[in-house]
């Protein structure tokens, strides 16, 4: 490179208007799609909690108190009270096992123990409720809690 271009360089500035204008509009278009996807993502009414091992369902449960054992294999009921039932999953071949809490009264989902790995990351996840609706997954497992969710347009989410 010569000298009279480094020099050039030197001298000018950091950023052109134009420059500053093109930063702007993506910032723009950014915010814009954060403030969207924040928006859009709460849509739908909370029907209940699917359990599923393996991306199929095994167990369905409904905020009406109802709900639905949709594999014996997999899903034991141990205790069932008017303010939780309390379920145990069991991986395929006996493979392991979580002990899954619904709270009845807070329609709420929790994973109490588990003997997946030394970390049990899905015993320490903050229970699954209408505010909080990230789903619970226990990968060693395949194990995943979500919500069902009803939207406007009548489709049926898990």
């Amino acid at each position: 490179m010569s000298l009279k271009k480094v020099e050039q360089v030197k001298k000018s500035k950091w950023f052109r208007p134009w420059d500053l204008l093109i930063y702007g509009l993506l910032a723009a278009i950014i915010a814009a799609f954060f403030i969207a996807f924040a928006l859009v993502g709460r849509g739908g009414k909370s029907e209940g909690f699917a359990v599923a091992y393996k991306g199929g369902d095994v167990f369905l449960y409904y905020f009406d108190g109802d709900y639905d054992l949709l594999s014996r294999e997999y899903i034991t009921v141990e205790e069932e009270t008017e303010e939780r039932l309390l379920l145990t999953f069991h991986a395929e071949g006996g493979e392991g096992f979580n002990r899954i809490e619904i709270d009845r009264k807070n329609n709420a989902v929790r994973i109490i123990e588990s003997d997946c790995s030394q970390r049990k990351d899905c015993v320490y996840t903050p229970a699954l409720t209408e505010d909080n609706r990230a789903p619970i997954i226990c990968t060693p497992h395949a194990l995943t809690i979500s919500l069902i969710v009803t939207r406007d347009d009548g489709v049926i989410k898990t």
